[in-house]
């Protein structure tokens, strides 16, 4: 999947900004986040949810032309090219993480779930959201609730938000 990202990256926040921020909006009203904590954004495309959150944020995504379009918090050392499948932090790293429609891309969602919460302290607050009409939507949804505690489930016009904790 990287490399259609890679393709498009020039254009990605012309064709999904604006739709991610309302997503992005659900999320920030839900979760209890301060400048104290730590946010890991799994999927974050051009990262611009890096601006969206008074927090430390770091994001992560296979497309390193995506990356490459936040060039200051690439240069910062926020953001990383890595997969969901592993992800290049310590154990018990993060307070919040969000995957925002991009768990219907990864290779292997199981294993990508399994990192996130090898990744996030005990305290950790999660909002995943994947697209309602994915083909493995039903198969993501199962395996969050297998892997998690959800506390709300949302769907949104295009997605299905679930928010949770380990």
């Amino acid at each position: 999947m990287g490399t259609y990202y890679n393709t498009i990256a020039s254009s990605y926040d012309a064709l999904h900004k604006e739709e991610q921020l309302q997503k992005l909006a659900i999320i920030k009203k839900r979760l209890k986040i301060d400048d104290s904590m730590k946010l890991l954004d799994v999927g974050c495309g051009t990262a611009f949810a890096k601006d969206y959150f008074d927090c430390e944020y770091y994001g992560i995504d296979p497309a390193e032309k995506l990356l490459k379009q936040n060039y200051l918090a690439l240069i910062n050392k926020r953001l990383f090219v890595a997969s969901a499948e592993k992800i290049p932090f310590d154990d018990d790293s993060f307070d919040i993480i969000i995957s925002v429609t991009s768990l219907q891309n990864f290779d292997d969602v199981a294993k990508a779930l399994i990192e996130m919460k090898r990744v996030a302290k005990e305290t950790c607050q999660f909002a995943l959201s994947f697209l309602k009409k994915a083909n493995n939507a039903k198969e993501i949804e199962k395996e969050i609730i297998g892997k998690f505690a959800i506390l709300e489930r949302i769907e949104e016009k295009k997605d299905i938000i679930l928010f949770c904790k380990k």
